[in-house]
């Protein structure tokens, strides 16, 4: 076929749906590719920052979020063992006066109806679902991308939003290991008449352990209830070993950690893993996008933010070099650098730090309350407001670690 000048961009997930939406809404024509037999997304919850609103803003999204997503009033970490309250950041109207944007908790399903009904009103994006590339060549004035379908395209350019496992990231820097960090998660959405009022508060909760953790908050306008237990894992585990060591971190935690463990559903696990970020996210006509590039430990809340953050760069990028990709790519990863990495740094750190023991633990436990409300808030700065209006020079010079949540 003759080449078009469409970008091509591998994986339906948050950043590659992101980045057809803003470079469709900029004229440029996009064709999505997804593995999966159709566009959607494992019915859990997500954490979204006002980084992320941030985005949605600019490519007409946030109110279309917000129909569907609830705003919770704090961020609450407890010592899982003691119940100690550890730190407390606020939500709610704070946060939305401090950065202009919410912290919000959506259903995954909610957040993909979202992007994928914007891809369908805008007109300049093709979407297919159960299509893979299998492999691409850069041409020089485009890129040859084959299929699984057996089709063959001739695009301007391609953009791999294709996870951690990506096709196109192997194909232009070589092999790429994920690091499995010793952890898993099993994950469960309930009624939440089913979860006792005390248990479930306006908040999203996180249940610090030594080698185990507990998340949980509302979805859907207080209607669900959203969990996520997190326990060590090694990949040689058999199946059956997982619950039984979560259940027995838990025998040590205080009442409502074990009250809470019931609802949990052990029937599936998903290990745990990142990268270390390549140092170059492009070669030539291609680039890679969120997990691709960055994939990090969620710790922090941000592997879907970070990934927003790019997909709507990439369309900015190649608008301020008129077209240019080679030129637009190489400025994704530097306009990208400071914040992508620090958010991968930090939530490594805030991830030991969560599941710290003993001594490191009582350090912690000592450590975190010292920090008022409001100085959590505070030093959330860097990542929450406007990146655009944000002096790199200040993300880099102030590195102070912050805790976040998983």
């Amino acid at each position: 076929m003759s080449r078009t000048d469409t970008v091509l961009i591998a994986g339906g997930g948050i950043g590659g749906l992101t980045a057809a939406i803003a470079l469709g809404r900029k004229g440029h024509p996009t064709k999505v590719i997804e593995r999966a037999d159709g566009f959607g997304a494992i019915g859990y919850g997500i954490q979204l920052g006002p980084n992320a609103f941030h985005m949605f803003e600019k490519i007409g999204l946030a109110e279309d979020m917000l129909r569907y997503a609830s705003l919770p009033d704090d961020i609450l970490a407890y010592d899982a063992l003691t119940g100690k309250k550890l730190l407390r950041v606020p939500l709610g109207g704070a946060i939305q006066e401090r950065y202009g944007q919410p912290y919000a908790v959506i259903h995954r399903g909610d957040l993909h109806k979202v992007l994928v009904d914007a891809c369908n009103r805008l007109g300049t994006v093709d979407l297919q679902s159960g299509c893979e590339l299998t492999s691409f060549e850069d041409v020089g004035d485009g890129v040859r991308a084959l299929t699984s379908s057996g089709e063959s395209l001739e695009v301007a350019a391609l953009v791999g939003a294709d996870g951690i496992h990506s096709t196109v990231r192997t194909q232009i820097l070589g092999p790429w290991k994920e690091e499995p960090i010793g952890y898993a998660a099993f994950r469960r959405v309930v009624p939440m008449e089913e979860v006792p009022a005390r248990f479930a508060p306006n908040s999203v909760v996180c249940w610090c352990g030594p080698g185990f953790h507990l998340v949980h908050y509302p979805l859907r306008g207080g209607k669900l209830f959203n969990m996520v237990a997190v326990t060590h894992y090694e990949p040689s585990d058999d199946p059956e070993v997982l619950p039984k060591r979560l259940l027995e971190g838990y025998s040590r935690s205080c009442e409502p950690m074990q009250a809470l463990v019931q609802y949990m559903d052990f029937s599936r696990h998903w290990p745990i893993k990142d990268i270390t970020p390549p140092s170059s996210w492009s070669r030539g006509r291609v680039a890679i996008i969120g997990d691709a590039a960055h994939a990090m430990v969620q710790a922090m809340a941000q592997g879907a933010c970070q990934a927003i953050e790019d997909g709507v760069q990439i369309s900015e990028c190649l608008e301020r070099r008129d077209g240019d990709y080679v030129g637009a790519f190489e400025d994704l990863w530097h306009d990208r650098l400071l914040r992508a990495m620090r958010t991968h740094y930090l939530s490594r750190y805030v991830w030991e730090m969560i599941h710290v023991d003993e001594g490191l633990a009582a350090f912690r436990n000592e450590m975190l309350p010292q920090t008022s409300d409001m100085g959590w808030l505070e030093k959330l700065r860097w990542l929450y407001e406007n990146p655009t209006e944000h002096n790199a020079a200040e993300t880099a010079g102030y590195f102070a670690p912050v805790v976040g949540t998983a």
